[in-house]
């Protein structure tokens, strides 16, 4: 009995195989970890991309919220001899006439001096707003359009007068979903509702209504209404959708 036993305790036959159960799993999810890791490192390289995608094309287009166009045409400046000077103070600070505010688009709509836009209306293109999320997807084929924000705001480059206005652009990706594949969520981290990292490109606009309603695949129409209450726009060709 002892020598049997002893030739058992003594085999060394199929102890690798027993090794490997042991680490195989370990290797298996560092492997999978690695992988899903690196899809997130692509989302984000591809989120990026895509805002520089956007940002190059909403600098060249009219404006989603087109009463960014209608401040200028409303708010000619009282004093005729401002028309022409910078838009930069002597203290470095925006001069008051060439502010037209923040305006934020979205999805849902426009948001400016405190009024909001739907999006195919007068006042807010859907069209280009969808053209921008479409050149978006060359970057993020998964983008979805509730994910992006097109910001608009005053700057000091241009001069006061100027029908067209001089705005830094932001197009930003935001909130879009990631799942890992492999790692699931735990008891210490809670990785269900994880979104890519926003990413935000900003770019000083060329001309916001250089292209022709044509070549945007838009309509020619007139000014809207202005923000400006009582006041009455010049008319101005304007496209819609």
């Amino acid at each position: 009995m002892r020598p049997a036993l002893r030739k058992l305790l003594n085999d060394t036959r199929g102890s690798n195989t027993v090794e490997l159960a042991f680490v195989l799993p370990v290797l298996l999810l560092m492997t999978f970890a690695i992988i899903d890791f690196g899809r997130l490192l692509f989302d984000i390289n591809g989120s990026h991309k895509a805002a520089q995608l956007g940002a190059a094309l909403a600098i060249t287009r009219d404006p989603v919220a087109l009463p960014i166009k209608n401040h200028f045409r409303c708010n000619t400046p009282s004093n005729l001899a401002l028309i022409g000077q910078s838009c930069r103070a002597a203290d470095g600070t925006l001069k008051p006439e060439c502010d037209f505010g923040t305006v934020v688009c979205r999805s849902t709509g426009c948001t400016a001096g405190g009024a909001t836009y739907a999006l195919g209306t007068a006042e807010a293109s859907k069209t280009v707003f969808d053209s921008i999320v479409a050149r978006m997807r060359q970057g993020l084929p998964r983008l979805d359009a509730a994910d992006v924000v097109v910001t608009y705001r005053p700057s000091d480059i241009g001069f006061i007068g100027r029908p067209v206005p001089v705005a830094e652009v932001s197009v930003a990706v935001e909130n879009v979903p990631f799942s890992f594949i492999v790692m699931p969520a735990s008891a210490l981290v809670d990785i269900d509702d994880l979104v890519v990292p926003a990413q935000t490109v900003t770019m000083t606009s060329e001309d916001l209504s250089d292209n022709t309603c044509a070549e945007q695949g838009l309509k020619d129409g007139t000014g809207g209404a202005c923000l400006k209450t009582g006041s009455t726009p010049e008319p101005e060709p304007v496209c819609f959708p």
